[in-house]
């Protein structure tokens, strides 16, 4: 029989089986039952209820109705508001994009506002998508109504007010950004060892708490990040470059600058909606703030338990300061549910409940939702999770209970979700995978290991060997001459012309040709002992270690990726057949990233736990359950394990019907425990 995979790839593709067969663990799976489920709201008093045709303002609820918008008593309230400053509450699943679609309509049908003064703004291009093809079904809109209303995510606001305002605006390509980033490290010193997704989420966590290069403390432990900063916006001053950052920065400073500007916008839109107002950084909002002037008239729409992008300096401090920011605003909650069944609701309600930076708020459940309720599932490893998971997912599907596409497997770190992938290919179990960054042998320590098991099979790969130069310390013009003598055939391979360098210091050759020997010892050894010589002998972790405690102090987090590159070498022979093994990987994600293009495919989803915000499913397993994942092992501070719990709260709130929370005993082979999030209900 064909997999699925065969079709996609047109070729056969062989996933290495397990050295040993997996031991039988049966899990137990328990259903936690402490949980109170969330009360049941009456949904049927609703617009048709409380509007009666007598009412100044039914023709409208009439019309919305027409277009299956039925507003529950709090959206209306929220739809109703008065002009001025309103926040509104609405937590997972409670309906905030047709309570703000409604608040358009309202404001354009109702209260006679001109829509081309009415501007609505998102944070994807998804969102405004969605916005704009729903107001379009609303019948007592005209199409010039509709389209007059400016929809549109932040940055493109932000763009075409630049433009407008006479900005040549040149942006820096995304590739041009990654390989200038990836020079500037090789200039300070940081080649090989900090990643350009690190760097630049530094940059841009810096950038939305505006702070230049000279703003940030520069001791010995970031000053050479700072200078990758610094040089790369010197970089983009002498080019006239921008990037998506400073189109916030560069209309903050036009807006606040420029008086005829901050006029020529408050005069345009006098009313604005903000969608996912809890993603909003200082810096954006900012600027929101100074457009609404004078007259405030802002509807925010956000959940404080959802805010989990610090790491691009959001914070939930924004919307919990709203009512000082305006004293006479209103506050309005959307206390409706309609995703989840109620024992899920009420499982995400107690986890949160536990933030003490945070809007109090009940949530209440609807009776057309039904599930068997959350349930924890206690496992030896990650190998009986991976299992466990795989298995249960054939069966469901095979009892016709439930199609693939049902299904999103949530993961909080990319390289927990490792075991995972692998063992749903062993099953032959269709999926794709959203996560952040790039994928877990691509990472750059991972890929830069690898890179030296590479070479031991063949000594001429110089794609590998430019991986590995840096932690060999061999500047960039060694590593091209090196190279180029290999290519030109005055060395038998890149690793003897290693050994012909003399013009450095005694210590550093005696280094590289240490290193040499031992990346020829490689090729006849177990993966794994491979992998653990190149870590400890080869000094490879303190390599790893020196560049990377410039924004990480803990040594365990730094490291963890390595250690998941253990776990996954265990059941390979061969340093030949786990090199085999990675680029079926590899070649098998490149081509799901196209399956990933079709909404409709029947699929199980595997999802970062931020990816995923905004989803929902039948069916949500969040795997690795445990202390130092979730919580993450960095987090210590209260504000990061409270962020870690809003991560808690958005995953579990995904599941519609049924939820299950895997919980290995053992990582690694040491010991763990169950999230606190967990254990503390």
């Amino acid at each position: 029989m064909t997999s699925w995979l065969d079709h996609v790839l047109n070729k056969k593709i062989e996933i290495q089986p397990r050295s040993k067969p997996a031991k039988k663990v049966k899990p137990l799976r328990e259903t936690i039952e402490q949980i109170t489920p969330a009360n049941i709201s009456n949904i049927d008093l609703n617009s048709k209820k409380i509007i009666t045709n007598n009412s100044k303002d039914a023709w409208f609820f009439r019309g919305l109705e027409k277009a299956n918008i039925i507003l529950n008593k709090s959206q209306l309230e929220a739809v109703k508001a008065p002009l001025g400053a309103n926040c509104i509450l609405a937590p997972a699943g409670s309906g905030k994009t047709t309570t703000i679609i409604a608040r358009i309509a309202y404001l354009i049908a109702v209260q006679k506002i001109d829509p081309k003064s009415i501007l609505a703004v998102t944070f994807t291009k998804k969102a405004t998508e969605e916005m704009k093809d729903k107001l379009q079904v609303i019948s007592i809109l005209s199409k010039d109504q509709v389209n007059n209303v400016v929809i549109r995510t932040l940055h493109s606001v932000f763009y075409k007010l630049l433009q407008w305002s006479g900005y040549q605006i040149n942006l820096i390509s995304n590739e041009r950004k990654r390989i200038l980033i990836t020079n500037l490290l090789k200039d300070t010193g940081l080649r090989g060892s900090v990643s350009y997704e690190d760097t630049n989420t530094a940059i841009t966590f810096w950038k939305n708490n505006m702070l230049h290069p000279e703003d940030i403390s520069d001791d010995d432990s970031n000053a050479n990040l700072v200078q990758v900063y610094q040089n790369y916006e010197n970089y983009k001053s002498q080019n006239r470059f921008l990037d998506f950052d400073d189109l916030i920065i560069e209309t903050n400073h036009l807006i606040k600058k420029n008086i005829n500007v901050r006029k020529s916008c408050q005069n345009r839109f006098k009313h604005i909606l903000v969608d996912e107002m809890q993603d909003t950084s200082k810096s954006q909002w900012e600027i929101v703030k100074m457009i609404a002037e004078p007259d405030d008239s802002l509807f925010v729409v956000g959940d404080d338990d959802q805010a989990i992008y610090g790491f691009r300096g959001t914070s939930p401090e924004i919307l919990l300061s709203f009512s000082k920011i305006f004293p006479k605003s209103h506050f309005y909650q959307l206390n409706v549910n309609y995703r989840s069944c109620p024992k899920i609701i009420g499982l995400s309600s107690k986890i949160i409940s536990n933030n003490e930076t945070r809007i109090q708020k009940e949530v209440l459940a609807t009776d057309k939702v039904n599930g068997s309720g959350p349930k924890l599932i206690n496992v030896e490893d990650e190998s009986a999770e991976s299992l466990y998971l795989a298995g249960r997912i054939k069966t469901l599907v095979s009892e016709e209970r439930y199609s693939f596409n049902d299904f999103a497997v949530l993961f909080r770190t990319n390289s927990y979700v490792r075991s995972t992938l692998e063992t749903l290919l062993e099953f032959d179990i269709p999926f794709i995978i959203d996560q952040e960054g790039e994928g877990f042998y691509e990472k750059l320590m991972v890929s830069g290991l690898i890179s030296h098991l590479r070479l031991a099979l063949d000594p001429n790969d110089f794609k590998s060997f430019s991986k590995i130069s840096p932690s060999l310390y061999l500047s960039k013009e060694k590593e091209t001459w090196i190279i180029e003598g290999t290519k030109a055939g005055k060395y038998s391979n890149i690793l003897e012309a290693v050994k012909t360098i003399s013009d450095m210091p005694d210590y550093q050759i005696k280094n590289m040709k240490d290193k040499i020997s031992l990346i020829n010892s490689l090729g006849n050894i177990k993966p794994v002992e491979a992998i653990r010589l190149v870590r400890n002998k080869g000094n490879y972790d303190s390599f790893i270690l020196k560049g990377n405690n410039v924004y990480e102090k803990n040594d365990k987090v730094i490291l963890e990726d390595l250690e998941e590159l253990e776990a996954s070498a265990k059941k390979f022979q061969t340093v030949k057949d786990f090199i085999e093994h990675i680029d079926k990987i590899s070649e098998i994600q490149q081509e799901k990233k196209k399956i990933a293009l079709n909404p409709n495919a029947d699929v199980v989803r595997l999802l970062s736990i931020h990816k995923s915000k905004g989803m929902e499913f039948k069916y949500v397993f969040i795997i690795g359950a445990i202390e130092d994942v979730i919580p993450h092992a960095r987090s210590s501070s209260t504000e990061d394990i409270e962020e870690e719990r809003r991560l808690m709260y958005v995953a579990t709130s995904r599941a519609k019907k049924e939820l299950e929370m895997i919980v290995p005993k053992e990582r690694w082979g040491e010991k763990v425990t169950v999230s606190r999030f967990l254990s503390e209900l």
